[in-house]
């Protein structure tokens, strides 16, 4: 049975799905392994390409973790 969901498992993509207008429709996964749910459909894949494919948002995440990287390596 295929799944109906498309599993977003890094928490900046699924963040930025939800800036460009797609629903969450649950979560997946045990622990710390958990994975954002949104619908299976062609709109979610070509915004997942836009993220992945040197984007802007990409960047501006990669800067985000880099920053709460440098704070948490450096006490905060």
């Amino acid at each position: 049975m295929k799944n109906k969901h498309f599993e977003a498992g890094n928490l900046y993509l699924a963040t930025y799905l939800l800036y460009c207008g797609f629903a969450m429709r649950g979560i997946e996964g045990s622990g710390r392994l958990k994975r954002v749910l949104f619908d299976d459909i062609p709109a979610v894949h070509k915004a997942c390409e836009d993220f992945y494919a040197d984007s802007e948002a990409r960047k501006l995440f990669d800067c985000y973790r880099r920053v709460k990287d440098y704070l948490f390596q450096n006490g905060v």
